[in-house]
């Protein structure tokens, strides 16, 4: 079993609740991609110096990754599975950050 050195509980347990909602929704990517923002925030904030070297920049670059890719709802020729498609590929990139930096995302 794994041994986490961080916890993201509350900000985890948001990020699944809109990671399982049944909505196709533009509007649930965008309030994912935030969420996965203010994970990503949180976890910066909580690095012990001796991981701040190592992760730190990671996190900022991720963190503006998420930012430009992120949609604008006002946008009319936004696809659906287009979208799904681009996040499903910072999730992944998330989610495999998080167990290089060994944290534990709330259930």
């Amino acid at each position: 079993m794994a041994v986490w050195k961080y916890r993201l509980e509350f900000e985890g347990k948001l990020l699944r609740e809109l990671l399982h909602k049944e909505e196709e929704t533009i509007e649930n990517i965008i309030a994912i991609y935030n969420q996965l923002i203010i994970c990503l925030e949180k976890l910066k904030r909580r690095l012990l110096k001796s991981d701040k070297e190592d992760w730190e920049y990671e996190i900022e670059n991720m963190i503006e990754d998420l930012q430009c890719a992120c949609p604008d709802v006002k946008d009319d020729s936004l696809d659906y599975k287009d979208e799904q498609e681009n996040l499903n590929y910072y999730l992944r990139d998330f989610y495999d950050m998080c167990d290089s930096v060994r944290v534990w995302v709330g259930v």
